[in-house]
């Protein structure tokens, strides 16, 4: 469900990128491949606990350049550009 979700958002912006998901696999060819999983840790997250995150990559050729990791439940969104450095961000 939150695969699906991110897929519509990505595809939406840019319809001819392909996406490679942990649950519904590869969709596409491109120069460009989102890679995403929408909940690593999922046993955490099954049980409640609070140290999960959702992590997006986008691959240019086989290189990547860009990568985020969202942790809602302690407030973290971490991203990383390439030739740009990784950023922490703390929401609110």
């Amino acid at each position: 469900m939150a695969e699906e979700a991110i897929r519509e958002i990505i595809l939406g912006e840019f319809p001819d990128h392909a996406i490679l998901g942990e649950e519904g696999g590869m969709e596409g060819k491109s120069d460009y491949t989102w890679v995403i999983d929408p909940i690593d840790g999922t046993l955490l997250y099954s049980r409640s606990m609070k140290y999960f995150t959702t992590l997006i990559a986008l691959f240019h050729k086989g290189d990547i350049v860009l990568g985020v990791s969202n942790a809602p439940k302690i407030n973290e969104l971490m991203y990383a550009k390439q030739g740009e450095g990784a950023y922490l961000m703390m929401k609110k």
